[in-house]
């Protein structure tokens, strides 16, 4: 299953890329990533797959 999060930056901290995940109006998470999500932009909607796979939202919300 999907979760839909929105994104809220980038950071690399020894040589690991981080990706920071706005989870609630006050609340964000912190998940290492080794694929390449540097084209996202603060505040775009992205899913997070059971593989850990992060895609950009498209389309409709349903």
């Amino acid at each position: 299953m999907a979760v839909k999060r929105e994104f809220a930056g980038l950071r690399e901290v020894n040589g690991q890329s981080l990706i920071l995940i706005k989870t609630a109006p006050e609340v964000v998470s912190v998940l290492p990533i080794k694929s390449d999500v540097r084209r996202l932009k603060i505040g775009v909607k992205i899913t997070i797959n059971s593989q850990g796979e992060i895609s950009r939202t498209r389309g409709l919300e349903r």
